[in-house]
């Protein structure tokens, strides 16, 4: 799920914060994707109108796996 697509659903960093009972720093500092455990929770928020990419997921622990050796 991308960073740009929540903030956008939700109106904005202060509202995506408050929405999600977080600060805005903390979304702000959000990577792309967003964190996979986040990305379930707006999934349910949303009904689905945000989806999560199980599949965009698996590539970013394949590749922190093979940065680990």
């Amino acid at each position: 799920m991308r960073k740009r697509d929540v903030i956008e659903h939700f109106g904005g960093e202060v509202k995506t914060a408050a929405a999600l009972g977080l600060t805005r720093q903390a979304v702000y500092q959000w990577a792309d994707p967003i964190p996979e455990r986040l990305a379930y929770k707006i999934q349910v928020m949303t009904a689905g109108v945000l989806r999560v990419d199980p599949s965009v997921y698996a590539k970013l622990k394949a590749k922190r796996e093979a940065a680990r050796g």
